[in-house]
């Protein structure tokens, strides 16, 4: 079989384990019309190899774009184009540490992330959160224990857990990193992405202090297929990663693609198409929510998401949702079993569940479908 995607599924197969977005919903005729304009003339530039930092234009319509949805002013200058946030990640670790170094990661986290760090030789860490992110105190022993070089947070409607860090908890925690020589890589993907109520200001706001390095992308909200995203970061920090041979070799990461989005951008196009997420994903939310307190009851307990793609959820009566998953398989259901999201093999009883891949009908099948995995 040839693979197309990240996820090949069986036919039949509902994976609410899937956290990428519906293809039905891609925004084809955006990007075809972003393309034409781009296309436009005889400005061949976008073919060329491009700047280190990614093409001046993009990152001028990027910056304004992050202004009005982050609700302060972001400058072109504090931005770099990534081929999306993996490689944002990796290149970061790999730049901004040596093998053998500490990085702190909330416990649970985003598992992909774990081999990335691993990659880089880094000593992957986890620490507890609560029901508002990472805890002051908490953070405090782990860095006097470990002496980390970075800590990796997903501060807004957190992978998996869905939990905000609070705005009283953003200033002490930046302070407490800058106190200690600690960088922190900022994974805020789903800042955008919030259904109810209103997110804090990013931690991309803390640029000043020197120890944020904030991190976004346009997998979540335009096309994952792009494969593009950015860094947002003091200009030491991008200095020290457009020095890397990569970028004197080839320049700038996606030149073709950041100039077909600086159109999506200039157009309006993105945050017209964000919005349509919004109500999308916000219906979806209400819709799971029902269906799992309908149908999985008081088997199951979970907080309501506010954003993000996921719930997660705790199988009431200590039960195994990796042992449930052959199961599952029968009844040609799938998620993600919350250990997978542990440095120690943690949330044996939770799984993961995405809603940014099915439509109504599935989701309404999988949680039927998990109901007779459950009983």
């Amino acid at each position: 079989m040839i693979q197309t995607s990240q996820f090949q599924t069986t036919p039949g197969m509902i994976d609410l384990g899937i956290g990428q977005p519906q293809l039905e919903i891609l925004p084809h005729g955006i990007l075809r019309r972003a393309a034409e304009r781009s296309l436009q003339g005889i400005d061949n530039s976008l073919l060329n190899y491009g700047p280190a930092r990614g093409d001046g234009y993009f990152r001028l319509a990027l910056a304004e774009f992050l202004s009005r949805g982050y609700g302060y002013p972001v400058t072109p200058d504090s931005l770099m184009a990534t081929g999306g946030a993996s490689q944002a990640l990796s290149l970061l670790s790999g730049t901004l540490t040596k093998p053998g170094d500490t990085v702190l990661v909330e416990e649970p986290t985003y598992f992909l992330a774990h081999q990335i760090f691993a990659d880089a030789g880094l000593k992957v860490v986890g620490v507890p959160i609560g029901p508002e992110g990472l805890e002051l105190q908490t953070l405090s022993e782990a860095i006097s224990q470990h002496k980390p070089s970075l800590l990796y947070t997903i501060p807004v409607h957190q992978n998996p857990s869905g939990v905000t860090m609070t705005e009283s908890a953003r200033g002490q925690i930046v302070e407490l990193c800058r106190q200690n020589e600690v960088l922190i890589l900022a994974d805020e993907v789903y800042q955008l992405l919030t259904y109810h109520g209103s997110a804090p200001r990013p931690l991309a706001s803390f640029l000043d202090s020197e120890t944020v390095i904030s991190i976004g992308s346009f997998s979540k909200i335009l096309a994952p297929g792009l494969r593009l995203g950015w860094i947002q970061a003091p200009s030491s920090i991008l200095d020290r990663l457009t020095s890397l041979g990569m970028f004197s070799s080839g320049g700038g990461v996606n030149q073709f693609t950041g100039c077909l989005v600086r159109r999506v951008l200039e157009s309006q196009d993105q945050e017209n198409y964000l919005k349509e997420l919004r109500d999308l994903y916000s219906h979806r939310v209400d819709l799971l929510d029902s269906l799992l307190r309908d149908i999985l009851g008081d088997r199951v307990s979970y907080r309501k998401p506010e954003g993000g793609y996921f719930f997660w959820v705790r199988l009431v009566g200590e039960r195994d949702a990796s042992a449930l998953l052959p199961e599952a398989t029968r009844h040609q259901v799938g998620y993600r079993a919350g250990s997978r999201f542990s440095t120690r093999g943690l949330f044996v009883d939770y799984l993961r569940l995405s809603f940014a891949h099915y439509g109504d009908d599935d989701l309404r099948r999988a949680v039927e479908r998990l109901d007779r995995v459950l009983n």
